[in-house]
């Protein structure tokens, strides 16, 4: 099942250089991420209130950088769409793309991590 509003998170973060909205067949909360100067914004659109989302890891290796995410569904707090956004960077590393890869609660993959969203600059 996609969740709702997967077009409503790259909209949000379009005008950031490099976005691109969830990878194919991941059916978590809607996910995009761009990069620009060293930094990647993460966007997530949640289905309703209550949500959070947590760097579980990450590293920068030639020029990309990859991101574990848990995103957990709290106590039920409405139906609110409701958006968070994540920013990442590594100090002293660079990188120009960036490769997101999101366990989440509800979806077809709560127990492991799986590739959720790219981009690049």
């Amino acid at each position: 099942m996609k969740w709702a509003g997967s077009c409503l998170a790259c909209t949000a973060v379009l005008s950031l250089a490099g976005c691109v909205t969830s990878v194919p067949g991941y059916d978590g909360p809607a996910v995009a991420v761009a990069v620009e100067d060293n930094s990647a914004t993460i966007e997530f659109t949640f289905p309703s209130s209550g949500w959070e989302a947590t760097i579980n890891r990450s590293s920068v290796e030639n020029n990309v950088a990859l991101v574990w995410i848990t995103a957990k569904r709290g106590a039920f707090g409405g139906q609110a769409v409701t958006r968070k956004r994540i920013e990442f960077n590594s100090p002293g590393k660079t990188f120009t793309c960036c490769e997101v890869f999101v366990k989440a609660s509800g979806s077809s993959h709560a127990d492991d991590h799986v590739p959720a969203a790219q981009g690049c600059e």
